[in-house]
């Protein structure tokens, strides 16, 4: 739907526009940020994986589970006007619905290297970096700040 590489956001003679019209959106870009619609099949559920960002999620449409941990016991259920908001955590999405299609809006905005007891989140998308490109180390969400 929308990205830009700076913030602020450089809006003048539509310099943010001519990157997101000449750029493949990343899940997230340095320094930049990211909107996009994500639309999630009836029970279709994605793989437990962490972006390098902050990520804010609405619900627009139907039902759908998030998760915060491997084994489902930390999770909660979102409803049309729901709001999330995801810290660089490990989690995962499941549409609720077997019958219905779910859809969530995302802004997804860069944040500066996460410190965990002294040691820095990795970014970790596995079966889903599938679907924002191949990047080589250092491009894209691969990108070291």
């Amino acid at each position: 739907m929308y990205s830009s590489n700076s913030n602020p956001v450089e809006l003048t003679n539509n310099v943010d526009l001519e990157f997101a019209r000449t750029n493949r959106p990343s899940l997230h870009i340095p320094k930049g940020c990211v909107v996009r619609m994500v639309d999630f099949a009836p029970g279709g559920e994605s793989n437990m994986h962490r972006a390098l960002s902050l990520g804010i999620g609405t619900v627009c449409e139907g039902e759908v589970e998030l998760c915060l941990s491997e084994d489902g016991k930390i999770n909660r259920v979102l409803r049309p006007g729901d709001v999330i908001i995801n810290r660089c955590a490990m989690h995962r999405w499941r549409n609720t619905s077997k019958e219905k299609p779910a859809r969530v809006l995302f802004v997804m905005l860069d944040v500066e290297p996460v410190l965990v007891n002294g040691k820095a989140l990795e970014f970790d998308m596995g079966e889903l970096m599938k679907e924002y490109g191949d990047y080589k180390e250092g491009e894209g969400a691969n990108k070291k700040t």
